[in-house]
């Protein structure tokens, strides 16, 4: 204003502040936080920084960004400050987080740096890994008619980072033939948190006759879900528990009373016990002057010749003995035949002496039947009467099968 001291006059007056490029650019945070998937494709978009500045030529002159850390998997857009993934990102290996210092400079001029800040980028995992089994074939063996226990344990890990929890489950079974999957499902188990792998019940080795593979899977429960894999190879071993059984029972065998001493029989006994080892024996002791049996071949011989007349049958027991004292028992009869080797003998009771008149006619029967007998049986006591001397034996005949005597010719007691 101006004034006269009576008067006074106004004027305005604008004044416009031309702007000099006196500020250098800064980043609005002198700190930026951001995170990326491990494996995440290369040029993955991480974060984006930026500057101010108060003047306003800025718009006019630019800033470039450039990353001074150096030997890192990521890289900044010159002019859009936007930083993308450059490498490989694994979370399993470390460094799970890195600080990149950010520079800004001028356009045309990097060797100018007007400010720098830090981005620091965290690896966020994925779970990528899947269980593996330390080792993956595990065998063990189980001696048979044992009580339910654990057999073995299998161990997984899970290299993954943070590690999660496993759970351990049986996928599959195969066991000998005849036991079906169902009988397998209800005999073996794992615990779902330790891997330990156990029975139900006692087995048989008799019905496990070879080995029993089961394949334990571990699971980890992570999204998507892994599993890995491994196989347990059981075998049940053998304990000496079952008692021999003889073959082709009943024995019975035909001796002739003739024959002298040699075998007469072989027997043979087992049981589905491996490596056992079986031992015959005849427990009554007084049979050992008519029979002998070999302890391992099971060969039953005579020792000397058995005599029919006197004892035609012989039944006894013999005996199979395993490792474990268990026994196994046979009946042999043996039915002794008969042997030619007894004379027919004449009935001593009896009275060959009769008295007959001169005149009887030829062909009339005396009145004397002869009798005789023999201890052997069958065609063996087929005998045959005849007269093969003596006073007068031309005078008379006997019928060879009846032994009856008759008159062959005329008498004549004067002669």
């Amino acid at each position: 204003n101006c004034t006269d001291g009576r008067f006074v006059a106004y004027a305005s007056v604008i004044v416009r502040v031309v702007d000099v490029n006196d500020n250098n650019p800064y980043f609005n945070q002198s700190l930026y936080t951001a995170s990326v998937l491990e494996n995440s494709n290369m040029g993955t978009t991480v974060a984006q920084v930026y500057v101010l500045d108060p003047d306003t030529l800025l718009d006019d002159i630019g800033v470039s960004y450039s990353l001074v850390s150096t030997g890192m998997p990521f890289s900044i857009g010159a002019t859009s400050g936007i930083v993308t993934v450059n490498g490989a990102l694994d979370y399993d290996i470390l460094p799970r987080s890195y600080d990149l210092i950010v520079a800004c400079h001028p356009l045309l001029n990097t060797s100018v740096v007007y400010n720098r800040t830090t981005v620091r980028v965290s690896l966020l995992p994925l779970n990528d890994i899947a269980p593996r089994f330390v080792p993956v074939t595990v065998t063990a063996s189980i001696a048979e008619n044992q009580p339910a226990q654990a057999v073995a344990t299998l161990t997984a890990m899970d290299d993954d980072q943070p590690s999660q929890s496993l759970f351990y489950s049986i996928t599959n079974y195969v066991g000998p033939p005849g036991v079906n999957q169902t009988v397998l499902m209800n005999t073996f188990s794992v615990n779902s948190s330790t891997g330990v792998v156990s029975t139900s019940m006692p087995l048989d080795r008799e019905v496990y006759t070879s080995t029993v593979t089961l394949i334990v899977q571990a699971s980890d429960g992570g999204s998507p879900l892994l599993t890995g894999s491994a196989l347990l190879l059981l075998t049940v071993t053998d304990v000496i528990d079952v008692a021999p059984e003889f073959q082709l029972l009943p024995y019975d065998v035909s001796v002739n009373e003739d024959q002298s001493a040699s075998v007469i029989a072989t027997f043979s006994a087992s049981d589905n016990d491996l490596g056992d080892v079986v031992r015959y024996a005849i427990p009554d002791a007084a049979l050992a002057r008519y029979f002998s049996i070999g302890e391992f071949n099971g060969q039953l011989s005579l020792v000397q010749k058995l005599d029919r007349e006197t004892q035609d049958r012989w039944v006894f027991n013999i005996t199979a003995t395993d490792t474990n004292n268990l026994v196994g028992m046979a009946t042999v009869t043996i039915t002794v035949t008969d042997y030619n080797d007894h004379n027919p003998m004449f009935l001593a009771a009896e009275n060959y002496s009769v008295s007959i008149s001169e005149d009887s006619s030829v062909g009339l029967p005396i009145g004397i039947q002869l009798r005789a007998d023999d201890n052997d049986i069958g065609t063996n006591a087929d005998f045959r009467f005849s007269i093969t001397g003596g006073a007068g034996a031309s005078n008379f005949s006997v019928d060879s099968v009846s032994g009856v005597i008759s008159i062959a010719d005329s008498l004549d007691r004067e002669r």
